[in-house]
């Protein structure tokens, strides 16, 4: 049986010298951070989320719970079950069984409206998560100066990171067939947080997007 370890937002920082947005997902029992790349679309409508931003009308991940509720059901978790050629492979997990596939950025989302939890496959974490000590380590300072001391701190040492260190180092994770994949160079830009199809797969595997999603 698989074994899941749980993560969570710990915000969004600006990846130089591209300014691409990272998302960062923290692995608390580790002490260690998951990046997922976003397009920008994806970054802004997350930041803004968990800035606190009011919204006038119910945004996806509102409308997803909703119609979950309305067809007699509730969202469990979301789950990170995979990689398919870099893109991280995503699902929620409604409480009869059933999966929808979802972006890692619009799991976050969710389980942010249904007070649900977001866990990774214990391979993808240790795989795809580099060691983020700062993050979970105030050193005494308050709780607000902490936080921001640390992904200060963070963002300086993920300036020595590239997004290919993360999409393009090879090797299989997960079951192909069951929500899994495998890693390597999507070759469409940094983004691992992009839609996965199955439009020209007979095995389950799938293909991604011939573009990323922003």
């Amino acid at each position: 049986m698989e074994e899941f370890v749980e993560v969570e937002s710990r915000g969004i920082l600006v990846h130089e010298p591209e300014d691409d947005p990272v998302l960062l997902l923290a692995w608390a029992e580790r002490s260690r951070v998951m990046p997922v790349w976003l397009g920008a679309a994806e970054a802004a409508s997350l930041a803004a989320r968990e800035s606190g931003m009011m919204q006038n009308r119910p945004g996806s991940p509102e409308v997803i719970v909703e119609m979950a509720e309305a067809c007699g059901n509730t969202i469990d978790r979301a789950e990170i079950t995979g990689y398919h050629e870099g893109v991280f492979i995503a699902a929620l997990v409604l409480d009869n069984g059933n999966r929808v596939d979802v972006r890692v950025s619009d799991a976050v989302a969710v389980c942010e409206v249904a007070e649900v939890p977001l866990v990774a496959a214990r391979d993808v974490a240790e795989a795809a998560s580099v060691p983020a000590a700062p993050l979970f380590d105030g050193g005494g300072a308050a709780p607000a100066e902490a936080e921001e001391a640390s992904v200060e701190e963070f963002a300086k040492f993920l300036e020595g990171i590239d997004a290919d260190d993360f999409l393009g180092n090879g090797g299989t994770i997960g079951n192909p067939g069951n929500g899994g994949g495998t890693i390597g160079n999507p070759g469409n830009g940094p983004e691992n947080d992009t839609d996965v199809t199955d439009d020209d797969s007979s095995d389950g595997s799938g293909t991604p997007g011939s573009t990323p999603e922003r």
